[in-house]
């Protein structure tokens, strides 16, 4: 779990991750269970710069996020966070932060930032 902690604190260090994310007002094209699972993504990503969650929490908002997003018929947002969930499972930093990207295009529609 600290190596989830950690490869998700350093990916939570680039900027653009969060600046990246639109507010949920600035979601576009995107359907009610995929403009819930980004907005908890965003939140993920907050609170882990902020040092709030331990790595099992991180892990099970994960979880979460995963469950919204796999309802939803948004365009890539089931498969990155499937991806993001299996990285944070079992991956490694790289696949984390790789992850973490797929999440935020798929939350900006599939456009790259």
């Amino acid at each position: 779990m600290k190596m989830i902690a950690k490869a998700l604190g350093a990916a939570c260090a680039l900027s653009f991750m969060l600046a990246c994310l639109p507010v949920d007002s600035q979601i576009k094209g995107l359907d009610a269970s995929a403009t819930i699972a980004c907005r908890d993504f965003r939140r993920l990503i907050r609170d882990t710069r902020a040092g709030v969650l331990t790595g099992p929490e991180m892990r099970e908002r994960m979880k979460d996020i995963r469950a919204n997003a796999r309802v939803s018929k948004s365009h890539g947002i089931a498969p990155a966070a499937d991806d993001l969930l299996r990285a944070m499972t079992s991956g490694t930093p790289e696949s984390i932060q790789s992850g973490m990207e797929g999440m935020v295009n798929s939350c900006n529609g599939g456009r790259r930032q």
